[in-house]
């Protein structure tokens, strides 16, 4: 198991090294500069703000996954059913609040909010078959998978902002529309490799399997939620505080790619052990070899 990690990790870390930092300081730069510091920071202030309510979207449910799968394998069909209808009610719950609490606080770009929280609804799908594949003990697969989505948004929207003639007028809005596009074709690959290795059964949804989903869940909610508040805020502080339409949110928002792609290794571990020792939760040697 020791090696199986130590191949599996230094596989997620070089391709998380080539992709994620190419499409942050490649791509995603690329578009403030074309953008404009302003519309960059509207875009940043509308994102940190819908991200405030990832509680809702994903009340924990990818790190209990992750930890509940290597558990039950056998039980996995039924599982993901109930999984997946646990989060389709979650997202049209999350979505709903998103634009009401975004009117509310004078977000009135109701076009914006909704595809930033579509998008936020995708990735976090995305990470839940992620989650399951690699709790199905497939972690060079998922480590491969790791990366897809960042790898499709550099082809897109870079070739957008790079290649394109719409780089000469280069909107926000194309950035998001690009990002939504990476992510179904994300879960639609991912989405194809579980079903191939599964069976889900569709007629075994159960009311009482997704009330306790949620409430296993739930521990983690607050964590979520403090965390979330630490680390999104300030842009949405910074676009309400200041009335210089969102200027200095995009200065932050360029200094906050570097804090972005340094968080990116400690995740990366944790990703990755979290369904190893869930799996091998009572076989001590396995655990004693991984901690050593």
């Amino acid at each position: 198991m020791k090696r199986e990690f130590t191949i599996n990790i230094i596989l997620l870390l070089l391709i998380n090294f080539l992709i994620k930092p190419a499409y942050i300081f490649g791509v995603d730069a690329r578009v403030q500069n074309l953008v404009g510091t302003e519309d960059y920071g509207t875009y940043f202030a509308y994102f940190n703000f819908v991200f405030l309510f990832q509680f809702l979207n994903d009340p924990g449910l990818q790190t209990w996954n992750a930890q509940f799968v290597p558990k039950n394998r056998g039980n996995i069909n039924v599982h993901i059913t109930n999984l997946l209808t646990t989060k389709l009610v979650l997202s049209f719950s999350f979505i709903i609040f998103a634009l009401i609490a975004g009117f509310l606080a004078g977000y009135h770009n109701v076009l914006l909010l909704a595809t930033i929280a579509i998008n936020l609804i995708l990735s976090t799908l995305f990470m839940l078959i992620r989650t399951t594949i690699s709790g199905l003990g497939y972690y060079r697969v998922d480590s491969w998978f790791s990366a897809l989505d960042k790898t499709l948004m550099r082809l897109i929207i870079g070739y957008l902002a790079w290649v394109s003639s719409y780089k000469n007028d280069f909107d926000i809005m194309l950035l998001v529309y690009g990002q939504m596009l990476a992510y179904i074709l994300s879960v639609i690959i991912s989405g194809t490799y579980l079903l191939g290795k599964t069976q889900i059964q569709f007629n075994h949804v159960s009311k009482f399997y997704i009330l306790t989903i949620l409430r296993s869940s739930a521990p983690y909610v607050l964590a979520i939620l403090f965390m979330t508040t630490y680390n999104r805020l300030d842009g949405v502080m910074l676009s309400k505080m200041l009335n210089d339409n969102n200027y200095e949110a995009g200065v932050y928002a360029s200094a906050y790619r570097f804090y972005d792609a340094a968080n990116m290794v400690g995740y990366l571990f944790a990703a990755l052990l979290l369904p190893m020792f869930s799996a091998n939760l009572y076989n001590k040697p396995i655990l004693e070899d991984l901690k050593n």
